[in-house]
């Protein structure tokens, strides 16, 4: 193993290998050529060429590259890059199989900088290779760490001073250590860092800092081609006899027999393959040198795609579809994104009069007038049949206000009694072939208000009744549930198995993708989920889920009703292009996984509360209350116009035809959130702090290269961008100062300037290719539509 600097230790894997981040220490995997797998804490993955990993410290970890594979490991003390942060514990995470993160490119491009300088050492001084090691660590603790949050960092220490004395041993170990000079250094008392020391930790403050020590000694002693009185210094032993001493009273051994056991063998990259190596490095970093992406459209080469229009629109509680200003919202909704079913719940409702208690007898004038609206403007129903509670959240763990539903059922049977009496009403008002067409949804886990009160109440029992009352009134309908929150893999394989097993089979799988992790599903009524600090947590959890319904072979379709990057309904984020752009990507990137992605929600009118009297107030909706389209709305109104057949797909980017007359190409810029979203509540920012949230905003470059079917010299390219500048409502009202005082010109002037920008401009080809050379603000995405002129 190659030892580059202090603190830092290169090597390159031939075989299936054992690293010993066990201890102190981080490590960071680049795949040069072929590919392997990384074990860490029994989770496997898999890394491909160009790939970048990193495992944290304190993991048991095992590195097997393939045949034909070169995989480069590099060790970094861990507690020297806490020293490095100012002394603070860290996180860190870097993926780039996963993941878009600027952090990863960039750490990307300086591992390719350490291993040319690593493998050609006639062109490289030692010191290029410990500043590039400088500058990796930098980038660590600068665009890959987080702070770890509160509750757990209250778990690792139940006393924030006895965690400063532990950090500061571990950051210190090569100094001179005594208990009072670390009190004083803290501003502690001896006494007080005495009597913590003794309560928190079994060994004694000497025999701590010498296990600390030694367990330094040991990495040094299994990675690097230090003497043992060099490891022994580095480690903080005065002296290699004081080292020795520790090893044979601690470990049984000596250094130089632990190191016969425990070293990590590996070969150097041999001459032969080493030439081939440097080539590839190089190479991939003149590509990434220009820092522009590169498209190669071929439309000889179509892959067929189903439509990327979402045909399902979330409006909410069913009673909002009286409210004239929704049904506006929800008509231009339809005209533009091309929208086939509306969904609702609540049918059984106070607002809408019909209530539970009535044993048969249900006036459905109400909702009649709700029906009739979505009738007369061909749209179909998509019932959620449960009793969801009205709830307005202003972060994953803060109520704006919490409103319970008082209409309930006294029994099972009382329940489908009603259920059969509006079945049967609507079949009679309406007709049984069209209402045959609408859609109908038992759910179970966005509300803990049962179907009915009863004992011996069960989610099966109630899907198997419902189930069987919709098939006997309307057999050629669709019924879609559970309603499985998907954000849990072991919850939610145990509840698709459970469900899938030992109940009918739904004809629509219905599941709910947010970045939150719960105990158990009741979690999600008393506020104690968590966020995942993942930007890939769509793709995991959809593809887990995809996983599980074949596995208990579903052949139903699996429909996404409520997804999103945030459950908040007072965070700004919702409002700004970058939720506009983060929908864009996830429909992409999982379009093939599943069969349909809601559109969640209508309006923000769904949201209204006495704190929401601002023309924006951070809530979901596509549009606002006054009926203004946001940046997510323009954004599915661009996926809706994709072409028929994918002829390139990037993470950035996709070009598309539809016929032999029109490419659509949709792209976008996407700096991913920094750790200070993170940290803190959704609802902490204001519209004016959005910029700051990012670890970058940058431009991004891209060059788009279309061969095409028939060489005309002269096409029209046309696009429509949406940006900071254009089309985003949020934006538009920074302009206003936020002000909450508009008036009626005011509105109207948003109202006709949020819209995306349009450009056209005939282009010339050139040997048959027509480039488009690309500028992408932060947050922008477009629309470019390219035909014969």
């Amino acid at each position: 193993m190659n030892r580059i600097t202090k603190g830092y230790s290169l090597f390159y894997p031939t075989m299936k290998t054992d690293l010993p981040c066990k201890n102190e220490q981080v490590a960071l995997f680049y795949v040069i050529e072929g590919d392997c797998t990384v074990t860490s804490n029994k989770i496997l993955r898999m890394l491909q060429e160009t790939d970048l990993f990193l495992i944290g410290p304190f993991s048991h970890c095992c590195v097997e590259p393939s045949f034909g594979c070169t995989v480069a490991v590099l060790i970094i003390d861990y507690y020297l890059l806490c020293h490095a942060a100012g002394n603070r514990r860290l996180h860190f995470l870097a993926d780039s199989s996963k993941d878009y993160n600027p952090g990863c490119q960039k750490l990307q491009e300086l591992m390719r900088q350490l291993l040319i300088a690593d493998l050609d050492r006639e062109s490289a001084t030692p010191f290029l290779r410990s500043g590039t090691c400088a500058l990796i660590a930098d980038c660590l603790v600068s665009s890959c760490s987080f702070l770890p949050d509160a509750h757990t960092a209250e778990e690792a220490a139940p006393d924030p001073s006895f965690r400063k004395i532990i950090d500061y041993i571990h950051m210190n170990y090569q100094e001179e250590l005594s208990l009072n000079s670390i009190a004083e250094k803290l501003f502690l008392s001896a006494s007080a860092a005495s009597r913590l020391f003794k309560k928190y930790q079994e060994d004694s403050f000497p025999l701590y800092v010498r296990k600390v020590r030694l367990s330094h000694a040991r990495s040094l002693l299994d990675s690097s081609d230090l003497s043992i009185a060099e490891a022994a210094l580095e480690s903080g032993f005065t002296t290699p006899s004081m080292m020795n001493q520790a090893f044979r009273e601690l470990l049984g051994t000596t250094p130089t027999e632990y190191r016969k056991t425990h070293r990590i063998s590996v070969a150097e990259v041999d001459q032969d393959r080493k030439e081939k190596v440097l080539h590839l490095l190089r190479m991939n970093q003149e590509s990434q040198t220009e820092g522009v992406e590169q498209i190669h459209a071929d439309f000889r080469d179509l892959r067929p795609c189903r439509t990327w229009k979402s045909k399902l629109l979330n409006v909410g509680f069913c009673h909002l579809l009286q409210n004239a200003a929704m049904q506006r919202h929800v008509l231009m909704l339809k005209d533009k994104l091309d929208v086939e079913y509306v969904r609702v719940w609540n049918l059984f409702s106070n607002e809408l009069m019909i209530q539970g208690d009535r044993k048969g007898i249900y006036n459905y004038a109400l909702l009649d007038e709700v029906l009739d609206f979505c009738v007369d403007n061909n749209l179909k129903l998509f019932f959620d049949l449960a009793q969801r509670r009205d709830v307005n959240k202003s972060s994953s763990s803060t109520d704006v206000f919490v409103k319970e539903e008082e209409t309930s059922f006294e029994s099972s049977a009382a329940w489908i009694i009603a259920m059969e009496s509006f079945l049967k009403h609507i079949v009679h008002r309406y007709g049984i072939s069209r209402v045959s067409t609408w859609i109908f949804e038992l759910t179970f886990f966005l509300n803990d208000h049962p179907y009915y009160e009863t004992d011996r109440y069960s989610a099966g029992l109630v899907w198997e009744q419902g189930y069987h009352l919709i098939r006997s009134i309307l057999p050629q309908a669709r019924i879609a549930g559970p309603g499985l929150i998907g954000s849990h893999h072991e919850l939610t394989a145990q509840v698709i198995s459970d469900f899938l097993g030992r109940h009918p089979h739904p004809d629509i799988f219905t599941v709910i993708h947010f970045p939150y992790k719960q105990k158990d599903f009741s979690a999600l009524f008393n506020n104690t989920f968590q966020r995942i600090i993942s930007p890939g947590f769509m793709k995991d959890q959809i593809s887990f889920v995809k996983e599980c319904l074949s596995a208990h072979h579903f052949h139903g379709e699996y429909w996404i009703t409520d997804w999103g990057e945030s459950v908040a309904n007072r965070s700004f984020l919702q409002d700004s292009c970058h939720r506009a752009v983060f929908m864009i990507r996830n429909v992409l990137e999982c379009h093939d996984l599943a069969d349909e992605f809601g559109l969640f929600y209508a309006s923000d009118l769904l949201s209204i509360f006495r704190d929401s009297k601002a023309i924006l107030s951070g809530s979901a909706g596509f549009v606002s209350r006054q009926g203004i389209r946001k940046p997510v709305c323009h954004a599915f109104e661009f996926l809706s116009l994709l072409g028929r057949y994918v002829a390139a797909q990037t993470e950035h980017c996709i070009v598309t035809l539809e016929n032999d007359r029109d490419i659509r190409i949709l792209c976008c810029c996407s700096p991913p959130l920094g750790p200070e979203f993170y940290a803190v509540p959704e609802d902490s920012f204001a519209p004016g702090d959005i910029p700051h949230l990012f670890l970058h905003n940058e431009n991004k470059e891209i060059e788009i290269h279309i061969s095409l079917i028939r060489p005309v010299e002269t096409y029209t390219v046309r696009q429509r961008i949406v940006n900071s500048s254009s089309g985003s409502i949020l934006d538009k009202w920074l302009d206003f100062d936020c002000s909450e005082d508009l008036t009626r010109e005011d509105l109207e002037y948003l109202r006709q300037t949020c819209v995306p920008e349009i450009m056209s401009e005939k282009r010339q080809t050139t040997g048959g290719v027509l480039t488009l050379r690309l500028s992408l603000k932060p947050h922008e995405f477009r629309l470019i539509t390219v035909s014969r002129a």
